[in-house]
């Protein structure tokens, strides 16, 4: 319906078919036609007359304007095999193709392209003259700075993408972010109902980060990590905080040894996702079992923890989420030339795995899988019966 708005066939302030003309002539249901309505509706692109019908908006033109606005990036965070962090990578696709998928309904021409990370006058002057033909930018918290200030400056909406709503920077039109006291909440709370009773933290140490202000960021979680499960009762290691250089061979019968792993009541949270899988290995090797002799959680987008066994308990960050509503943010900016500095935040998605816990006793589990009449025989396969009886399968 839109292609035919642009393509004149219902030029603006004249009136649209009726639903059911509509419905018939796209082969859909009212219900459908109604949909599209209210969308075009939410874009400003039609207007309901009551007792007349549905107008093409007279300002359509205005809302029909193809913008252009570009996502820059350092080629180091988007480039596996030239800067060994998956996660870096995961973080911009997803949010990449978010945006993507929102510049598909915006009538928005989205641009991916490389620039150097410099605070070089003239190199800047180069990247501006690039950046003159788009609408505006969108950007990641810590990537490319002065470029994004040279970009607002130049009186263009810039949206800035963050982890954490109080890294806020000046030279930005709105921040999109995730409320990470409220996600951290969500996990910590899971933890106090799974009885652990401390929380050991493990993070790179300060000679990992590539700058003060991602420090001060991770320093920034551990702190509201600790004060979470204090709240929850949980016994917070603060003073045994286990710092690793990622540089370097990981010592963990070093790092680990004041862990209780006979009580089972110990948990561990991973700030860093590139040591869960070398751990995941160190446990393998040791005999210890994660979420029976230890807890274990993380805070990331997940591409790390796919195919972790057992399963791991973990807040999932939604860059994806992130990127669609920064295409629509920038949108609005640029059609209001609204400068004026927005927060919107991102909700994360508590995944509990089995690293937080086991079936304790097969037994019960297995009582109560008869009761519901999942007879067993030998005959049957693993893969058919419910998910939550896979483990008590394999035992019996």
């Amino acid at each position: 319906l839109l292609d035919a708005v642009k393509s004149g066939i219902y030029p603006p302030g004249s009136r649209l078919p009726s639903g059911r003309e509509l419905a018939k002539q796209f082969n859909v249901s009212r219900g459908t036609v109604i949909e599209a309505l209210n969308l075009l509706e939410e874009k400003n692109c039609i207007e309901r007359i009551p007792a007349k019908g549905v107008f093409v908006a007279d300002d359509i033109t205005h809302e029909l304007k193809r913008m252009k606005v570009i996502f820059p990036f350092p080629e180091m965070v988007m480039a596996p095999e030239s800067f060994n962090r998956l996660e870096n990578w995961s973080t911009c696709s997803e949010t990449y193709h978010g945006m993507v998928s929102e510049a598909k309904m915006q009538n928005v021409e989205l641009v991916m392209q490389h620039f150097e990370e410099s605070d070089n006058p003239r190199i800047l002057n180069r990247q501006m003259r690039i950046l003159k033909n788009y609408d505006g930018a969108i950007f990641m918290n810590g990537l490319l700075d002065n470029l994004r200030q040279a970009m607002f400056n130049s009186g263009k909406p810039v949206i800035l993408i963050s982890g954490n709503y109080q890294a806020m920077q000046p030279f930005a039109s709105a921040l999109i972010t995730t409320a990470i006291e409220d996600e951290l909440q969500a996990l910590t709370r899971h933890l106090a109902q799974q009885d652990y009773r401390r929380l050991w933290i493990i993070t790179r140490n300060a000679a990992s980060y590539h700058s003060v202000k991602s420090y001060r960021e991770q320093t920034h979680k551990n702190n509201i990590m600790f004060n979470l499960a204090e709240s929850m009762a949980i016994q917070a290691m603060r003073d045994q905080l286990i710092e690793l250089d990622e540089q370097q061979p990981i010592d963990f019968d070093r790092a680990l040894q004041n862990i209780n792993f006979a009580s089972g009541r110990d948990v561990i949270f991973f700030n860093h996702c590139d040591f869960m899988v070398p751990f995941y290995e160190y446990c393998h090797e040791k005999g210890l079992r994660i979420g029976i002799d230890v807890g274990v959680v993380g805070y990331a987008t997940g591409i790390v923890y796919k195919n972790l066994v057992p399963s791991l308990t973990y807040s999932k960050i939604d860059n994806f989420a992130k990127g669609q509503l920064a295409c629509q943010m920038i949108v609005d900016k640029i059609r209001d030339n609204n400068h004026e500095v927005d927060i919107e935040f991102v909700h994360n998605k508590l995944i509990i795995g089995k690293s937080t816990g086991y079936i304790e006793n097969p037994a019960l589990t297995f009582n109560k899988l008869k009761s519901e009449q999942h007879y067993i025989s030998s005959k049957v396969d693993i893969a058919e019966c419910p998910p939550q009886y896979e483990e008590v399968m394999q035992v019996v």
